[in-house]
Order: structure tokens, then sequence, then C-alpha cells
């Protein structure tokens, strides 16, 4: 019973820990409503091209979300304007934020690959005299007009391949406010990716509530990088440090290495900070290799903190599946892999699926531990799941938190959306740390068992006396060999591993030895075969 109970308890905080870290971030699309306030007037929405934030205060009420329908140009980079009325005929309204993948234009669906531009009015209280603005990556390349003036941009947007430059960053900038209202134009290139656009929301407030913002989400993708830092740097010492060089050790400094990697990459694009102008390509490729690495880590890792549970033949195949895809992605251009990434992810839901229904029949035969693992790759299962989903354009967002993404999902009320997304953001960066540090303290029970086992490694197992141990006590030839083992220091589970056995079974065998020598722990059963006389290196061992 109690081991049952460590083992669902093992399971609900991997659950927990996991999908938090995964998500890497949390996506804040909406806010919790501010203390004190009576009302929690609902988010508008922009209407052919206009934006009527003018009754709402936007120091009490928080950054908002700029969605809805601004005005639409395919293929024209429109004048920077300062009035709606100066903007071009021929554009229609296109709802933000979304791709342009798919959108009907004059009698046909828009390609990922192109260049278009987006005009909204947004009016405000006129005593406001500046806002803040959030602007999200583009895919791929952007340029932000407010009054006729740019105030941002990531790249260079294009009208051909040749003439854009691709490039992912999050930025933030002030606007100044004229006469209550702000015209924007932004103008976007995709020729790299799949998928063109802007698929993530323009965010306004006051300017400090947009630097708070920025430094919020900043702070949070440096808590998860240093923590991965720290345990990355925490099994490398204990790898170089242990006897015997625990593989499971390094196989954990690669996979925080990578999780170190991913935060760089996703998020808050903290090496973007950092360089400005760090390669577009590199990054999307770093993060495709990032998207492998895990789930192939975490595997083998759990294959090693816990032998013989998986199919060693699953393993393979995931990782050469995995592996294959890797080389793919390495050699093709980011275009090409983002139109087929998908087989990747549909893949490893295959490979996931048959490692989970493996661990269920376990379950179903006895083994008791399998509850943790087939929680495991669950929760792996579920990430994958969450990729394929924004991959595919079902949900526009990464934030697979537990609570938050299932109630955004399902929920239309703006209070239950923003409690959702609290709570979900509290989850997510506490049940990391627990999860990160209690693989990282699986990791060093194993190296440190492996160092107590075997501080003095003797090539050679002890010659005992067989003939006699069979001919007294009854010793089979497999209780000699558990016997010889547990002269050597080796767990139950080390034995096991060995011996090709279960550890119920060793723990078996070691009952019946115990009664036959009469001696009640490991400790008096070593003892006791060395006091006994050693036979020769000519002498038998007893047959079965």
């Amino acid at each position: 019973m109690v081991s049952m109970s460590k083992s669902i308890l093992t399971l609900l905080v991997l659950t927990a820990g996991f999908l938090g870290t995964m998500s890497c971030r949390t996506e804040q699309n909406s806010e919790p409503p501010v203390p004190g306030s009576e009302i929690n007037p609902p988010q508008p929405s922009a209407q052919q091209g206009i934006l009527d934030l003018s009754g709402l205060s936007l120091p009490e009420l928080g950054p908002r979300n700029i969605e809805g329908e601004w005005m639409f140009f395919w293929e024209d980079f429109i004048d920077p304007v300062t009035r709606m009325e100066d903007i071009p005929r021929g554009g229609q309204p296109f709802t933000m934020p979304h791709s342009w993948n798919g959108t009907p234009w004059q009698n046909r669906e828009l390609p990922g690959q192109g260049y278009a531009s987006y005009a909204l009015q947004i009016r405000l209280p006129r005593e406001l005299e500046q806002v803040g603005l959030w602007i999200p990556n583009a895919s791929t390349a952007y340029t932000l007009y407010a009054d006729g003036k740019p105030i941002a941009s990531s790249g260079v947007p294009g009208k051909t391949a040749d003439s854009s430059i691709p490039r992912y960053r999050i930025s933030k900038t002030m606007v100044p406010v004229q006469n209550g209202q702000i015209m924007l134009v932004l103008h976007v290139s995709n020729f790299h990716h799949r998928r063109g656009g802007l698929w993530k929301a323009i965010r306004i407030g006051t300017v400090n509530q947009i630097e708070n913002l920025q430094t919020t989400e900043t702070m949070y993708d440096l808590l998860l990088l240093g923590n991965f830092f720290a345990l990355g740097l925490y099994n490398l010492f204990l790898f170089f440090l242990s006897p015997g060089k625990p593989k499971v050790s390094m196989l954990l400094t690669v996979f925080f290495g990578v999780l170190v990697v991913r935060i760089l990459m996703l998020g808050q694009m903290l090496v973007t900070q950092v360089l400005p102008e760090f390669p577009w390509v590199l990054q999307l490729k770093l993060e495709y290799l990032t998207s492998h690495g895990v789930p192939v880590l975490l595997v083998w890792i759990i294959d090693l903190l816990y032998p013989g549970k998986l199919d060693r033949r699953i393993t393979l195949a995931v990782t050469g599946f995995v592996l294959l895809n890797f080389l793919v992605m390495l050699v093709t251009p980011v275009l090409f892999y983002s139109q087929i990434v998908f087989i990747y992810l549909i893949g490893l839901l295959i490979g996931l699926s048959a490692a989970t229904l493996q661990f269920i029949l376990n379950l179903i035969r006895g083994d008791r531990s399998a509850l943790v693992m087939i929680g495991v790759i669950l929760i792996i299962l579920f990430v994958v799941l969450g990729e394929s989903v924004h991959n595919w354009e079902l949900v526009l967002s990464r934030d697979f938190a537990p609570f938050g993404f299932l109630l955004e999902l399902f929920s239309q009320d703006g209070t239950i959306r923003s409690t959702a997304h609290l709570i979900s953001t509290i989850v997510a960066v506490l049940s990391f740390f627990v999860f990160a540090n209690l693989l990282a303290l699986a990791a060093s029970r194993k190296a440190l068992a492996v160092a107590a086992a075997s501080p003095n490694p003797d090539p050679q197992p002890p010659a005992l006396d067989w003939p006699r141990l069979h001919q007294d006590y009854s010793i089979t030839k497999r209780e000699g060999e558990l016997i010889t083992l547990v002269v050597q220091g080796l767990s139950n589970k080390e034995i096991g591993e060995s011996l090709f056995i279960s550890e119920g079974t060793v723990k078996n065998h070691l009952h019946n030895i115990m009664q036959k020598l009469g001696v009640r722990n490991r400790t008096e059963l070593s003892l006791r075969v060395r006091a006994l006389p050693q036979d020769s290196p000519e002498t038998e061992s007893p047959q079965r």
C-alpha cells in the first residue's frame, strides 16, 4: 500500500510538473479583474477596422488584447496613413490574430507565402497622452507604423523571398496619442515558413503596464532558465564525481541543456533580446531540435531509472524515427520542413501510444510500477498532442498548462478564463520545480547507489563452496547466483536486471535463501556465506 501511494504521488507530481515544463511559458491572453473594481467589461473587439476603447480605463483594467477585424490588403504594402479615411479601397475585414493561410480572397484561398498590409484605427480616452504596445513575433517579418511613423519591426518585410529578411522577436514600444486615437498600419511578409501572418494578439495598455508585462514574462523565462541550468550543472558534476560514471546523470545533463536552449528560442525569445540579429533559420532549427530531443531523452532516462519496463524495440523505434526526422530537418529548408513536421508529430504520437499500451498490459498483469510509466508517457503524449493542435491551427496558442488550456477552450466567460490563467501560471511554475528536482533526485539516488555498491569493484565473483551449499542447505544454482550478487553489494533491482527477472522474484528467492541459511537480513547472509570455506577453481557449481 505504501509503495502504491508513492507511485500515485509520483504520477501526480510528474503530470503537473511536465505539463508546466513543456509549456515553457504561459501566454497571457486575459487578465484577472482589478481588485476593488465593480465591473469587468467584456473584451472590446474591432469591427471593420475600428477598435473603440474610448469607454475603457486602461490604467484600471490593465493591458488589453487588440482583437477583431482589421482591414486586410493582400500583396499590397499600403502607405502608412494617419486616418482611416485615407486607406485605399480594395481591402476586406480580417479577424486578428490569425494566420492568413486559407483566407478567402477574390475567389481563391491564400497560400502561406506572400505579403500583406493590415490597418486599424484605435479610439482611446482623450485624456490619454501615450500608450504602450506589446508586439509578438509575426511570420516571418513585419514593420508596424503608428500615425504614419515606424514604431517597431522584426526583420525586413519584402515583396519577394530575396528582398525579405525573416526574424522572430518580441517588441514593446511607446506610442503618443493625438486627439484620442491611433492609426496602425502593419506590413507583414512571409516566404520562409508554412504559415504567414500574425497569430498572436498585439496588446495595448499604459506604458508602465506594458513594461511590467514584459518584465514579468522575461523573469518567468529567466526563472525556468536558471533552474534548468543549475540542474544540468548539478548532474554534470554528479556524472564526473560518481564512480562508474552513471549514464542517467549524463542524460539528465543533456536533457536540461536541451530545455535551456528551448527556453532561449521560445517564450520571450531571450536569445533575440541579447542578440537582436540572431539568425532566424538557426533559431527555428534549434526550436525543432529541442522538440525532437525532449521526448526521446525523457524516454531513455525513464528506461534507465526503471529498467526493463519499456520494450526495447519501442524505445529504439521511437529513437530511430526521431533521429530520421532530425536529419531531414537539418538538411532541408525551414519552409519545407515546416510543411511536413506533422508527419513527425503523428509518428511520435503512434510510438508513444504503443508504449502506453504496453505499460497498461504490464499494469493488468500486476506490475504496479507501470502506473507511473503510464502517467509519464501520457504526459508526453499530451504535450505532443498540444504541439499538433497548434501546428494544425486548431488552437493558435502554446499555452498547455493543465487548467488554463482546457478552460480557455471551453469557457467564454472572461472572469473564469482570467482565473484559470492565474491558477495555471502558479501551478506551472511551482510544479515545475517539484518535477525537475524530483527527476534530479531520482538520478542522484541511482548514481549514489551505484557508488555505494561498488566502492572497490571486483571483476570476479567470489568463489563459494557450492557443493556444501547445495548439500547442506539445498541451495539451487539460481539461488547461488543471487547469493553471489548479494555478496557483491547489488540491490534487488540491480540483481533483477542482471538475471532478467523481476524485483518481486528476487525478493521471493532471497526470502527462501534466508530461511534455508537461518539468517534475517542481507548483511547476515553476506557474512554467513563469506565465512564458508571457498571451493577450488575446478569445483563445479551444483545443478538445479
